[in-house]
Parts: C-alpha cells; sequence; structure tokens
C-alpha cells in the first residue's frame, strides 16, 4: 500500500487503515513514511543529506494464542568482525560491491550516492550492515525499497543478519533496472529483532529506520 500525501506546515493527517492479518501466530506491522518522496536531486551532496527523511514505527500484533512467528524469516546469518582499521559505520548502507579481498565499503567512493546504470540491465549494489561500537546486538531485518515499493534481493523479500557489537555483513547482489530511461531512487529500510514484543522491551528499537535514499540514473545502452 502506498500513498503519496501532501501535509502543509504545522498539519497532520489520519489515514484510516483495514489490514487482513492471515494465519494465527506473530506478525509485524510496519508503517513508513517517505518525506521528500519527489525529490529526484542528482546532487550527491544533497543525496547525504538525505539519511533523516525517513519516519517509520512497527507494532506487533498476535493472531490466537500462538507465540511463533507466523513466518519465518529465514536464513539468519551472522556478522564478521569489523575490520581493525575501519572506523566508520553508517548503520545500513547502500554500497559498491567490493571489487577484491580487502576492499571495504567504508573506503572513499564505496558508499552509493547517485549511481548511473543501463535501463534493462542489471545494477550491482552490496547493502552493509554494522554494528560498530554497538551497546547491544540485535537481529537487522532489512527490506530493499527500489521507488518507495518493496522489491527482492537475491532472491528473498527480506534479509536477517544478527550482528553483536563490533560486527558487521556484506551482503553483494543486483537490481534489473527498469527499460524506460529516467531517475529513481532505491533505500534500504531495517527494524531491529523481528517479531519480539516491543512492550516488554526485546527489541534493540521499536521503530523503523533507513540507509540514505540514493539516486539511479538509468540510461540506454
Amino acid at each position: 500500500m502506498l500513498h503519496l500525501i501532501p501535509l502543509l506546515p504545522g498539519g497532520d493527517v489520519e489515514l484510516p487503515m483495514h489490514i487482513d492479518v492471515p494465519g494465527e501466530g506473530l506478525h509485524d506491522l510496519i508503517v513508513i513514511a517517505f518525506l521528500d518522496p519527489l525529490d529526484f536531486s542528482t546532487d550527491p551532496v544533497e543525496r547525504l543529506s538525505m539519511d533523516a527523511r525517513l519516519v517509520g514505527r512497527r507494532a506487533r500484533i498476535r493472531v490466537g494464542s500462538s507465540n511463533r512467528p507466523a513466518r519465518e524469516m529465514r536464513p539468519i546469518l551472522h556478522g564478521a568482525p569489523v575490520p581493525r582499521e575501519v572506523t566508520l559505520s553508517l548503520g545500513v548502507a547502500l554500497v559498491r560491491p567490493p571489487r577484491w579481498p580487502w576492499d571495504h565499503p567504508s573506503r572513499p567512493g564505496g558508499q552509493r550516492t547517485v549511481v548511473d546504470g543501463k535501463t534493462g540491465k542489471p545494477l550491482p549494489i552490496a547493502i552493509w550492515a554494522s554494528n560498530l561500537k554497538g551497546e547491544k546486538g540485535a537481529d537487522y531485518a532489512m527490506l530493499l525499497f527500489f521507488n518507495f515499493r518493496q522489491i527482492p534481493f537475491r532472491g528473498l523479500q527480506a534479509w536477517t543478519i544478527h550482528l553483536d557489537p563490533d560486527t558487521e555483513a556484506i551482503l553483494t547482489g543486483e537490481v534489473i533496472l527498469p527499460s524506460t530511461p529516467g531517475i529513481y531512487q532505491m533505500r534500504v529500510v531495517y527494524g531491529f529483532d523481528p517479531y519480539r514484543s516491543i512492550r516488554e522491551r526485546e527489541v534493540r528499537a521499536p521503530f523503523v529506520f533507513g540507509s540514505q535514499r540514493i539516486a539511479i540514473r538509468a540510461q540506454d545502452p
């Protein structure tokens, strides 16, 4: 469900929703607001300032008496220690796939802001998740959004990675660009500890977060 809602300064809006929740067990409901969705800027500096232009909140819904998740999120990957020389952590970011074993997303040019691609062709991309200097570990549930709609990445709709403090994970893959030239936008939306209780403080944070929103300039081959 995707809605474009104009809001005046100081205004608010109520959007009633009726949601069918299928299956017994635990469900996660996520509501996300992407601010300035029509900002198609290809200025890399402006793209760097767009990190906070996402707000979101999640709720856990239990259907029936079962405390098991209604949908298992598999596989759960585990992070590896952050290299000693790395001091940068962006939480979760879209980055350039490492080109050699000692390449790392924290190197200059590794973080994506504006990317050029060919229409109808695959765009190599990587998701970098880091818990550098984190106070505690957590499961990161990550969803990839292309033009504000969720798309699969490496064949899965969602990826779950467990990161202990000072560990990280890099998922490499690709996205097939549309056949129409234009400016497209992509980002990762992520939350912590899926299906855990927010009320009992079993989650690292009850909110939903997002990587920087990158711009993709798709041109004809």
